[in-house]
Formats: C-alpha cells, structure tokens, sequence
C-alpha cells in the first residue's frame, strides 16, 4: 500500500467490536480505498473509545454517514460517505506497522487567552510597528527584513 492520503468508504458489515489491550472498547471497521485507476484496497481502520480518543471515534464515524446515538445497535449508514483516508506507517513495539486513519475535521484547538481580531491587530502593530507587514496601508516595507 502506498502512504497518503486517498478516498475510502466503510465496507458494511465487516464492522468487529472488541477491547484494546489497555480494556478500552474498540471497532474496527474495513475500508475501501480508492488507489487510483479504478482500482481499491480494503484496509481496516481502529476507532478507540478511551476517555480522550471516544469524541474523535464519534467524529469518524459521523464523517462515514453514521446518525445514531446508540452503539449497541447496528451502525446504519456508516456506508454512506466517501472520506479521506490517510495511510501511514507507524513504529509500534519497534515494528513498523501500517495504519489507515479516517480523517474528519481538521482538528481543534481551544486558546487558553483568547482575544478578539481587533485586539490581536492592536498588539501585533505595538510589537512590530506593522498592522500589514508587507507594507501599504498600515506601515512597513514589502522588502523589510524579518526582525529574525
């Protein structure tokens, strides 16, 4: 398999619910990968259900098609979107081992002191005499030199 990032969609039924070796619920679901000139690799992908890896299992499966609220029933339309795949390789027990990860989101961030656009302008033209920084309205030259 080639690392990247490609098309894939969930195989239905091939969903297996078991436990990760530290007891946290898990699924692993087969993946469909679209690797170009008509042709597809099944591949399956694991979503996690510790404390910090459920809300990003739950992104996953919503980005495949999933609206349920009960895992205990069937995972009807996980079968329903096409997402991105990123196929990778990762070092686990010194091995390198293949990995197919769903990619939903684009991952977020909370800033611990958040401030508004106007405030950020504010303290980024008091530190560097730029509003811009290439020039123009604001001050500053397009060809000034980074401070470094």
């Amino acid at each position: 398999m080639k690392f990247g990032t490609f098309k894939a969609r969930a195989v239905k039924g091939t969903e297996q619910y078991g436990e990760t070796k530290n007891s946290y619920p898990q699924i692993a679901v087969t993946m469909r990968i679209d690797i170009g000139d008509g042709n597809s690799q099944d591949w399956t992908t694991y979503l996690i259900f510790s404390p910090d890896a459920a809300p990003y299992s739950f992104e996953r499966l919503r980005a495949l098609g999933w609206k349920g609220s009960d895992l205990g029933q069937e995972l009807v339309g996980i079968d329903a979107n096409e997402v991105d795949v990123r196929m990778f390789s990762e070092d686990y027990n010194g091995k390198p081992q293949s990995k197919c990860e769903i990619v939903a989101g684009g991952g977020t961030v909370k800033l611990d002191k958040p401030i508004s656009r106007e405030a950020f302008a504010a303290k980024v033209k008091a530190i560097s005499g730029v509003q811009t920084g290439i020039g123009g309205a604001g001050g500053g030259s397009a060809s000034a030199k980074p401070p470094f």
